[in-house]
C-alpha cells in the first residue's frame, strides 16, 4: 500500500475512521432519548421547546440537566431533533422515535443497542480462531 503523503487527506481519512469506531453512540443516545421520553416531550408541546422547559419535564436527576443540551446537539447534528432559535423539535427522523408514531422505530432501537444483541460482536476474533458456528456460539454457548 502506498503510504499517505498528504496530511489534509490522512486527517479525512482520521476523520472517517473516527466517525466509523463512534458510530455506536447514536444508537445508544437514540435509546436514552426515547428511555427519557423526549420525543414525546417535544411532540407533546406543541412547538419548538427550550432546553429549560425540557428538562423540566424530563425524569432526571438534577445534576445532570447540564448536559441535556450536549445530548440534544449531537442528536440533532445526526438529523433527529432540528434546533431552531432557542428551542428543538422533532425532524421527520425524529418522529420515528414518538411512542404513537405507528411507524416508530423504538423496538428496533432497543433491539439493536440491547447488550445481549451487541455482545457477540465481541468475541468476533475468537469466533474466527475456533471451529464455532456462529460468532453468537462462541459467546452464549
Amino acid at each position: 500500500m502506498e503510504k499517505v503523503e498528504n496530511l489534509v487527506e490522512l486527517r479525512e481519512a482520521q476523520d472517517y475512521a473516527g466517525s466509523q469506531v463512534f458510530n455506536f453512540r447514536k444508537c445508544a443516545s437514540l435509546k436514552c432519548a426515547i428511555e427519557l421520553g423526549i420525543p414525546d416531550v417535544i411532540d407533546q408541546h406543541g412547538k419548538p421547546i427550550t432546553i429549560s422547559d425540557l428538562i423540566s419535564a424530563l425524569p432526571i436527576n438534577i445534576s445532570k440537566s447540564i448536559h441535556i443540551h450536549r445530548l440534544m446537539r449531537f442528536l440533532s447534528n445526526v438529523g433527529f431533533f432540528v434546533q431552531q432559535n432557542e428551542g428543538y423539535s422533532l425532524s421527520t427522523a425524529g418522529l420515528l422515535l414518538l411512542k404513537n408514531e405507528p411507524f416508530n422505530m423504538r423496538a428496533f432501537i432497543y433491539y439493536v443497542s440491547d447488550p445481549i444483541a451487541l455482545k457477540h460482536w465481541n468475541f468476533l476474533t475468537e469466533w474466527f480462531e475456533n471451529d464455532d458456528p456462529s460468532p453468537f456460539d462462541t459467546t452464549h454457548c
